[in-house]
């Protein structure tokens, strides 16, 4: 014989149509400003270098640096020429 009593675990089907449940809808979490405020200081420190590399590059000491660099690269040149003969 079959058991014909219901089990806790199954429920009688009666005809009835239960609505499905519908998931709540939680509105999305704003995003922080973190990231952006992070993003910006980088290119801020960013610019900052390279501010002061152009700067660093176009001093008066670096240019004269770089001038007496030239110079003595011709002098070199010049002792070569007068050292070989050529």
């Amino acid at each position: 014989m079959r058991n014909t009593k219901p089990s806790p675990n199954v429920v009688p089907f009666r005809g009835e149509m239960y609505p499905q449940a519908v998931p709540e809808i939680t509105p999305p979490a704003q995003q922080s400003n973190t990231s952006f405020i992070l993003f910006f200081c980088l290119c801020l420190v960013g610019a900052g270098i390279g501010l002061g590399a152009t700067l660093t590059y176009n001093s008066t000491d670096q240019v004269q640096i770089r001038e007496m660099q030239q110079q003595l690269q011709q002098l070199n040149q010049v002792k070569k020429q007068l050292c070989t003969g050529v």
